[in-house]
This record gives structure tokens, C-alpha cells and sequence, in this order.
């Protein structure tokens, strides 16, 4: 263990049916060069195979691990950890199939908020590794120095405007700061987004210039199997930011409703991309017509988007 006066960092693992990644996702926690760390897998698996990893593999290792019996759900399965059993000051969440890269981003993430301490929380970057194409895809770095302090309402902005990834599990970020904040209320497959984003206004950020970790997509990602009423509740998240991030009354009002409707469009956008690249172009006609239904203004966005009608030829014609 080391000195009390380092902090206790609790690393968040929820994970459901995921045996075949567990292994990796807690070498990776347990090869971080911070010790001071307070490792929790809170189990949402109708089985108990990942039980008899931790048991078999990591018996000696000093792993919190709870088994639930009633599945909590995905976000339900965030708040449990968050709210009623991490302890650490500051928190990360690593979800059972994703994993650590960056050994020293605990390290360098808590050297951080220790040498500036009106930051809640220090965001880096992810990898995504696409397991059926068996490759990598590394965002362009966001910064040249090692770290930079920066606003979070111009981060909140930026992140829409300018495409900023805020990732899950590279986002290091104050435990009781984020309760008081209400972290996963929304039970939406961008739960975390939203919480993050709650998170940053009207305080102060650390962007890390480093590749934290690996996300992991692969057939059973909750957020690579989305269906229409999964895309049109997710975008309901920007709505719900809107009205928090108007209580700080720091944003300009236009410029609040600017980064809302974009922000969902961009949500729709993606995921008529997706469509597009996953089903063929004939699947994108429902699509447009559920859109109708519950957001007509994107829907007529949508059909005179230029780049919706590149992609289906690119698709079709190579």
C-alpha cells in the first residue's frame, strides 16, 4: 500500500457475460504503476464463470467482487458501484471488456489533479479496436503538451462542435463530485456521456495526451446494437443538458440550443451512417420514416444531407 496521503482511486468494473475479456481488463488495472487503487467487478451475469476467473487467477489480489443474483441492468449496474460500494476519492469506470493500455495513467492522472486541485476530473483518449475487421482505430491527439488545464463549459462545447471524445474509461473523475452531479440518472445507452458532460460545467478539466485504454467493439456491444427507439431516446440526453447547463447561466442561450441541435443531429446522423455501412441503403427508408415521427426537422436534415447519399453509392458501387 502506499502513503495515505496518495488518494484512493477506485477503478468501476461492471460487467455482463464477458469471461472471454475479464482476464485482460483486470491484468490491466492490476499492471498500473499506482498501488493505491481499490479494484470493484460488480457482476451482472445470470452465471458465475467470471467469479471462478477472479477465484482461480486473482484469489490473491485484493478484488471486490459481487455477483448479482437479479440483473441490475447496465446503467443501474454503474450506479450501484458509484453510489453504494466505491470508496476511492476519485474514480474510473472500465467496463469488463475493455481495457487499460497507458500503466501510468492512473499515475499521471492523479499527479494532476494533486498539483491542481480545482479539477474534477482528467480526461484522456481511447483506442477502439473493431474485433471483426481485427484492427485499430486511434483518434488524432487533441493537444501537444502532456496535459492541459481547460474550461469544462469550453470542453462541453467543444466536444460537439469540434468532436472532442470524452471516453468512459479514460476519464478519471471526483467520486462524491460526481454523485452531488446525479452521475447515471439516465438510463440511456449514453448514460456515461451524459453524466461526464454534467460533470464538466462550470468546472474546471485536465486533457491528458495519452492513449488511456482500448475500447472494445465487438457483436455484443450494448451501444453497437442499437435500435430506432434506442437512437431517439439516447438523443433525448441533449435535451436533458440543455436544461441543466442553462441553470449555470453561463453559456449563452443561442449558443446552448446550437450545440443541442447539433448534438442530436449528429446522433442521427451516425447512426444513419450505420445503417447505411451495416444493412444497405433499402434499410434506411424506415428509418426515415420513424425519424418523421418523432423529429421531423432531422428527418428533412437528414434527407438533404449530401453525405447520406455519397455514402450509399460508396456502399453500393466500392
Amino acid at each position: 500500500m502506499m502513503s495515505s496521503q496518495k488518494p484512493l482511486v477506485t477503478v468501476m468494473i461492471p460487467t455482463y457475460n464477458q469471461e472471454v475479456y475479464i482476464h485482460r481488463t483486470l491484468n490491466s488495472v492490476l499492471e498500473q504503476s499506482y498501488e493505491n487503487i481499490e479494484i470493484i467487478v460488480s457482476d451482472d451475469s445470470p452465471h458465475t464463470r467470471i467469479e471462478k476467473i477472479i477465484r482461480e487467477h486473482f484469489h490473491d489480489k485484493n478484488i471486490k467482487y459481487i455477483h448479482h443474483e437479479k440483473p441490475q441492468g447496465r446503467v443501474a449496474n454503474y450506479h450501484f458501484i458509484l453510489y453504494e460500494m466505491a470508496t476511492g476519492e476519485w474514480v474510473v469506470n472500465l467496463d469488463g471488456d475493455d481495457y487499460f493500455e497507458d500503466r501510468d495513467f492512473i499515475q499521471n492522472a492523479v499527479n494532476i489533479v494533486t498539483a491542481h486541485p480545482d479539477v474534477v476530473m482528467v480526461v484522456g483518449q481511447q483506442k477502439i479496436y473493431n474485433e471483426a475487421t481485427q484492427s485499430f482505430y486511434c483518434p488524432p491527439k487533441i493537444i501537444e503538451d502532456d496535459y492541459q488545464i481547460v474550461s469544462g463549459d469550453w470542453l462541453f462545447l467543444n466536444a460537439i462542435f469540434k468532436n472532442i471524445e470524452i471516453p468512459h474509461l479514460a476519464s478519471l473523475y471526483h467520486r462524491k463530485k460526481a454523485i452531488e452531479r446525479g452521475f447515471y440518472e439516465m438510463d440511456i445507452i449514453s448514460s456515461d456521456r451524459a453524466s461526464l458532460f454534467k460533470l464538466m460545467l462550470n468546472e474546471n478539466v485536465a486533457l491528458l495526451n495519452s492513449y488511456v485504454g482500448v475500447w472494445v467493439h465487438h457483436q455484443k456491444n450494448r451501444s453497437q446494437n442499437m435500435d430506432f427507439k434506442d437512437v431517439f431516446t439516447n438523443v433525448t440526453l441533449y435535451d436533458h443538458l440543455f436544461s441543466y447547463a442553462k441553470k449555470f447561466r453561463k453559456i449563452p442561450y443561442w449558443l446552448l440550443l446550437t450545440w443541442k441541435v447539433l448534438g442530436q443531429y449528429k446522433n442521427i446522423y451516425g447512426y444513419a451512417i450505420e445503417i447505411i455501412e451495416k444493412r444497405g441503403s433499402k434499410d434506411i427508408l424506415p428509418f426515415f420514416k420513424s425519424l418523421s415521427d418523432y423529429y421531423p426537422l432531422y428527418a428533412f436534415l437528414l434527407f438533404i444531407d449530401i453525405r447520406i447519399y455519397r455514402k450509399m453509392i460508396k456502399v453500393k458501387y466500392g
